[in-house]
């Protein structure tokens, strides 16, 4: 890449930087909920943006290719979020045994507490 091309590119992504970012973050912000894991995912979307220039990529419609690679980082972010808050919940669960041990514990305990009561010596020995 010549000098004079590399120039061009970082006037057209600093236009662009300058149109579009304000948006982006709204959009992101929308999406995630969280205004500095939006900036952030702004700031990868020129990063990537920058890396598709510099490795010869042309680019017709600036908004939308923006846009799209936004919206590609977002659905990263969720399904990141998705395993972490998935996997927290595993840990927080305690297993299938221990819960079943502790129905049959309570349902145990249930049923020693009525056959000590006077009512249920009196209806097993009828």
């Amino acid at each position: 890449m010549t000098p004079e091309e590399e120039n061009e590119q970082k006037e057209i992504l600093s236009v662009a930087h300058h149109d579009f970012e304000k948006g982006l973050n709204r959009h992101a912000f929308f999406k995630i909920h969280d205004h500095s894991i939006g900036e952030d995912l702004v700031q990868d979307t020129f990063m990537k943006t920058w890396k598709y220039f510099v490795r010869g990529g042309k680019i017709e419609m600036m908004k939308a290719f923006l846009y799209h690679v936004l919206n590609n980082l977002i659905v990263d972010q969720y399904r990141k979020n998705k395993t972490s808050s998935y996997d927290a919940l595993l840990e927080k669960m305690p297993s299938r045994y221990f819960l079943i041990r502790k129905m049959l514990e309570m349902l145990w305990t249930e049923k020693m507490l009525c056959c000590s009561s006077s009512n249920c010596r009196k209806n097993t020995e009828k």
